[in-house]
């Protein structure tokens, strides 16, 4: 009796332990540019102007250009596979930014997924956001321009 409870909690214990350890999937774009370590609280990088040969790279490029007129590329990849990815329009209202409209959205990406999107930065109050999730966990990032030179890369972590 006393050897089938040992055992009965062996495999309990066992099993507890196999079901919190959720391996995290990085997408592999990542390797692919040459990111750097990115811990498990980045869900986002943000890719500043890459050149056309880096973009070749990414199998999984998608586009969208929300103002044709510009020449800013942003290239966002999310990091976990299976990340939803939305580009909306939001707007200052009473105090704070209200999501107004999805323009973009990509709900369960694979593996090599990449967006490359056409806008601009604005100065001031942003009217673009950018917001990554990966079941409860989710990153927001407001296109707005900065006046300090930003990286090729930014990483964007869990808030």
């Amino acid at each position: 009796m006393r050897l089938r409870i040992i055992f009965l909690v062996l495999i309990f214990s066992t099993l507890i332990v196999g079901c919190s350890t959720k391996e995290i999937v990085k997408n592999s774009v990542l390797d692919k540019l040459e990111v750097g370590e990115v811990e498990d609280d980045i869900l986002l990088v943000f890719g500043n102007q890459l050149d056309e040969e880096t973009l070749n790279t990414i199998t999984q490029l998608s586009y969208y250009t929300i103002d044709m007129r510009c020449n800013e590329y942003y290239t966002i990849i999310p990091v976990r596979n299976g990340s939803k990815v939305e580009v909306m329009k939001v707007e200052y209202k009473d105090n704070q930014l209200v999501e107004t409209s999805v323009l973009f959205e990509e709900e369960n990406s694979k593996d090599g997924f990449a967006l490359n999107l056409q806008a601009y930065k604005n100065y001031g109050i942003p009217n673009i956001k950018v917001k990554v999730s990966h079941g409860d966990l989710e990153v927001n990032y407001l296109l707005v321009a900065n006046v300090e030179e930003t990286s090729k890369f930014e990483l964007i972590s869990i808030e």
